[in-house]
């Protein structure tokens, strides 16, 4: 008698056992249709379980439109994925390594990204409001349209990276103007 396995079973498997030897899961959208996530909110919490201290290692996984609110992604490796549209309120993606990825659209609220890795991340039209930067490297980002009303930035690097306003930061930009607009 054979046993049969649904293939997403078999994927979940791979991904834990992939996730465990330390190696980084490489997970593409392999059909043609419009992107769902790859993963659903209960495997990542499942997986965050099983890597507490090296952090998960999803590069390039596609999460667009996923609820991933209140997670600890501390240490998440995340490089090079769509998580555009995502809601990661309350989200902590302390000392991720998020550099490509696709942030645009996106509820950061409240999010914590202390020393986190975006560079060159789409941050376009991101809700940051309330976020924490601290240390953060934002180099080359696109910030374009993010709202970033009472955002605490302390230490980050900018250089390069493109403001809400559509400007290119500069060692004169005045990041109060984004993060407390009522006060201009």
């Amino acid at each position: 008698m054979k046993v049969r396995f649904p293939i997403f079973m078999i994927t979940i498997i791979i991904v834990i056992i992939v996730s465990l030897s330390g190696f980084v899961v490489q997970i593409n959208s392999v059909t043609g249709e419009s992107p769902s996530p790859d993963l659903s909110r209960t495997e990542i919490i499942k997986l965050i379980a099983l890597s507490p201290e090296t952090g998960l290692r999803l590069r390039g996984i596609q999460l667009q439109g996923a609820n991933l609110q209140k997670l600890d992604l501390t240490r998440a490796t995340l490089s090079d994925a769509d998580l555009s549209y995502t809601n990661l309120l309350n989200v902590i993606l302390s000392d991720a390594k998020a550099s490509h990825t696709d942030f645009s659209h996106s509820n950061m609220e409240f999010a914590v990204l202390d020393g986190a890795d975006l560079y060159m991340a789409d941050l376009s039209n991101a809700n940051l409001n309330h976020a924490t930067l601290i240390g953060v490297y934002l180099q080359s980002a696109n910030l374009q349209d993010a709202i970033l009303e009472g955002a605490i930035i302390i230490d980050a690097n900018l250089v390069g990276a493109i403001m809400p306003d559509g400007t290119m930061y500069n060692e004169n930009t005045d990041l109060r103007r984004f993060t407390h607009p009522q006060d201009y």
